[in-house]
């Protein structure tokens, strides 16, 4: 599925599914139509499908933002790197919290803001389902990864996951983005990416907390059986 971004014109997101038994992710391409600059976010599983768009687009990849470490967002990074030898970013705080490795591999901090092949990226570190993960701003798309879907938010246990963490990232969300931004999350319960901010807050309850406590103690509860039911 093919975004063209409403503010600027120039920058087009294509949205590919990909999957693995049970496993359904999204990877995305980023594309600047002025430079022919490519930006993945999140490669997995299916390389032949990646790489499709890729050629199909006659675009040059010149970066990989990985939201965090877990292995259905990372495993085709060595992949691509060796073929297109691009450059990886990846937070300080989850490369150093989990060791995380690979070849070209850069950190960042909050706030900070890159420029890959004429692109502008604006970083947001929002821990909670892992201890360094981050949204990535770029023009009028947000890459959430786990940390927001369309439908909920991500896991809060396991290393480095904190349910109070998550609590204070989905506020930063709400206070620094945008209603008008599309939202591409790393999976779906059902409902498909570029869902506009506005309409995510609209049936998205984690969204709507007030109080730390009680976000926590719904995130947390227990008989989640739907938690892995990604479409």
């Amino acid at each position: 599925m093919i975004f063209k971004d409403a503010i600027a014109s120039e920058i087009s997101v294509f949205s590919i599914k990909v999957r693995k038994q049970n496993f359904i992710n999204y990877t995305y391409l980023v594309v600047d139509a002025n430079s022919k600059c490519a930006i993945m976010v999140d490669p997995a599983w299916e390389e032949d499908k990646i790489e499709e768009v890729l050629v199909s687009m006659n675009v040059k990849l010149t970066g990989i933002l990985l939201t965090h470490s877990h292995k259905d967002h990372t495993n085709l990074v060595d992949y691509f790197v060796a073929k297109y030898h691009c450059n990886v970013w990846m937070s300080v705080a989850e490369i150093d919290y989990y060791g995380y490795k690979c070849d070209n591999l850069i950190g960042f901090n909050q706030d900070q803001t890159l420029v890959i092949g004429g692109i502008t990226v604006k970083v947001l570190l929002t821990p909670g389902h892992t201890k360094g993960s981050t949204c990535y701003l770029i023009s009028n798309n947000l890459f959430s990864g786990d940390t927001l879907f369309i439908e909920g938010c991500g896991l809060c246990w396991g290393n480095g996951a904190n349910p109070y963490d998550m609590f204070d990232s989905l506020q930063l969300l709400n206070n620094r983005i945008g209603k008008e931004v599309l939202v591409f999350p790393g999976h779906s319960y059902g409902k498909a990416p570029g869902m506009a901010f506005e309409e995510v807050l609209n049936s998205n309850i984690y969204l709507h907390f007030k109080q730390k406590d009680m976000f926590v103690a719904f995130r947390m509860r227990n008989d989640q059986r739907t938690v892995f039911s990604f479409r």
